[in-house]
């Protein structure tokens, strides 16, 4: 028996946990960015499985060449912390990005213009990360069991939204 896919092992929480994350994603970019916003992603606030099919990021902003992936927590921080400290010896709670969404942005070459947004909803948090950055962080096994390997990111190195929203204005084209 082959090893399940991302999508394959948490395609029955996708409704409850990703799309009210994307929907949250969606509407802060249409608020913060008078910009029209496009849903990109294979199956993006969609209940149904769609496949394992390559995808794009969540959410692309045309006019500021911005590519948006949304993940997320729903973990408080101390709960985070606890298991930082259990299962990868750090004293400090950290968000984890997947590396297969960074393998996809560098083949797409998007990096420079791919960001991580992260919902986290016990913490009743919205951070980000650009996908450059995220490369300088340590990978870690067995984040999600049977998974691929992660991007552990302190949770103080997270943007928050006005510091990202000025970052992505000063950019501005």
């Amino acid at each position: 028996m082959s090893a399940l896919t991302f999508k394959e092992r948490y395609c029955q929480e996708w409704e409850r946990k990703g799309n009210p994350r994307e929907r949250i994603a969606l509407e802060w970019l249409r608020l913060t960015f008078p910009f029209e916003v496009i849903p990109t992603g294979n199956g993006v606030m969609s209940p149904d499985w769609n496949g394992d099919v390559g995808s794009t990021p969540d959410f692309y902003v045309p006019h500021l060449k911005l590519w948006v992936e949304v993940t997320g927590s729903d973990c408080t921080r101390a709960q985070s912390l606890s298991r930082c400290i259990r299962h990868f010896r750090t004293a400090e709670p950290c968000l984890f990005v997947r590396e297969g969404k960074v393998a996809e942005a560098k083949v797409n070459r998007i990096v420079s213009h791919l960001t991580f947004m992260s919902v986290n909803e016990m913490d009743g948090s919205v951070l980000f990360m650009p996908c450059a950055k995220v490369v300088k962080y340590s990978l870690v096994e067995g984040y999600e069991p049977g998974g691929e390997r992660y991007y552990m990111i302190p949770w103080r190195d997270w943007m928050r939204p006005g510091d990202f929203a000025h970052l992505v204005w000063r950019a501005d084209p």
